[in-house]
């Protein structure tokens, strides 16, 4: 008697087992397809908003209009689901940001904490600040960055120790868009390829090669 009871409580143990592995593996499925359809509205409300901000601030940025750029910027920021709108230069760092003044210096982050080195510049210059050799060699190119790059290096450290940069681990889709689908804050970037109208003022450019980055 005792042999049928155990035979069947075994039986009974391995049936509710078998439930709950089947359970668990339907209670995941579930969120994985969930989970799978989130992202897919995500990816699609992301890449919605940044060819928002490429068609407005097109004409701003081929005419190098820094002030009406940063009120596009300033405006898409404003949108509930955007917490910034920016500009990644072509080496991919951060220059334009909503909310902040800029004369193209890239921004710095310290101690977890957001710095504007172009404060006292653009104060200075009333916003008009430009280097004197802007249209022949990309900032981190310039005789400053090289020597600031030099040090850097001496110590050790890299441009993302510092800078907001895009990653150069980013594949980007048939429409040049790229997204970060972090938890609480999604990131996506629109590369912006050189044309042969940019190389009227940027003369250092090749047609084809990332004239920069937006990104909400």
């Amino acid at each position: 008697m005792k042999n049928r009871e155990s035979i069947a409580t075994r039986a009974l143990v391995t049936v509710l087992a078998g439930m709950l592995v089947v359970s668990a593996a339907s209670m995941l499925a579930f969120y994985v397809v969930q989970k799978q359809r989130y992202d897919d509205k995500t990816v699609e409300a992301g890449k919605a908003l940044l060819s928002g901000l490429d068609h407005e601030s097109a004409e701003s940025l081929e005419k190098g209009q820094r002030a009406t750029f940063q009120a596009v910027l300033d405006s898409f920021a404003k949108i509930d689901a955007i917490e910034y709108a920016a500009l990644y230069s072509p080496a991919g760092l951060m220059t334009y940001r909503s909310g902040q003044v800029s004369v193209g210096m890239p921004f710095v982050h310290e101690d977890g904490e957001f710095k504007n080195p172009n404060l006292e510049l653009y104060q200075e210059s009333d916003g008009r600040y430009a280097r004197a050799d802007w249209e022949m060699v990309n900032h981190v190119d310039s005789e400053r960055a090289l020597e600031h790059v030099k040090e850097k290096r001496q110590k050790k450290e890299q441009c993302i120790d510092c800078h907001f940069s895009v990653s150069k681990d980013l594949a980007f889709d048939d429409d040049q868009m790229a997204w970060i689908l972090a938890d609480e804050a999604p990131v996506f970037f629109h590369r912006i390829d050189a044309t042969a109208d940019c190389l009227t003022c940027h003369t250092n450019w090749k047609v084809g090669e990332p004239a920069g980055y937006l990104s909400v």
